[in-house]
This record gives C-alpha cells, structure tokens and sequence, in this order.
C-alpha cells in the first residue's frame, strides 16, 4: 500500500511541475507575440538591417576609392614607361 502512496505521489509531483512548466511556457510564449514585443523585434531587426546596409555601402565605397588609386597608380607608371622608352629612342637617333 506504501508503494502505491509513493508513485502516487511521484506522479502527482510530476504533473504539476510539468502544468507550471507548460503554463510558464506558454505565457512567455505569448509575450514574445504580443504588439508591443512585435513592434520591439520589427525595430531591433530594422536597425540592425540598416546597420548592415550602411557598412556594406562604407565597404564599397572604400573599394571603390582603392580601384581608383590602383588604376591611376598604374596610368602614371605606364606614363613614365613610355617617356623613359621614348626618350631612349630619341637618344639613339631613332
């Protein structure tokens, strides 16, 4: 009779703990969905959208202005290869 007291009294144990964790769950669940939390998540995700928009755009930017030196890095040296041959070619008579 004890034994049958004692997983009576496990199972009741384990069913209110398992309702409150079930209930507890649940409200969370719902606050997480409610307008406020909503509008809260749609903000927190709009800024970090923005955040990320404008560090790409920082990104390009600074490849772009990189190509830019590149490239006129080499136009200069091309530049001076030429006057350096043509010079050569006047200097021999050519």
């Amino acid at each position: 009779m004890f034994t049958r007291t004692v997983w009576f009294g496990a199972g009741l144990t384990v069913g209110a703990v398992g309702a409150v964790a079930g209930i507890v769950r649940l409200r969370s669940t719902a606050r997480r969905y409610l307008p406020e939390a909503l509008q809260e998540r749609a903000l927190e995700a709009a800024r970090r959208a923005g955040d990320e928009a404008r560090s790409l755009g920082d990104e390009s930017l600074a490849w772009v202005d990189e190509r830019r030196r590149v490239v006129g890095e080499r136009r200069r040296t091309r530049s001076e290869v030429e006057a350096l041959l043509w010079s050569e070619l006047r200097g021999a008579g050519l």
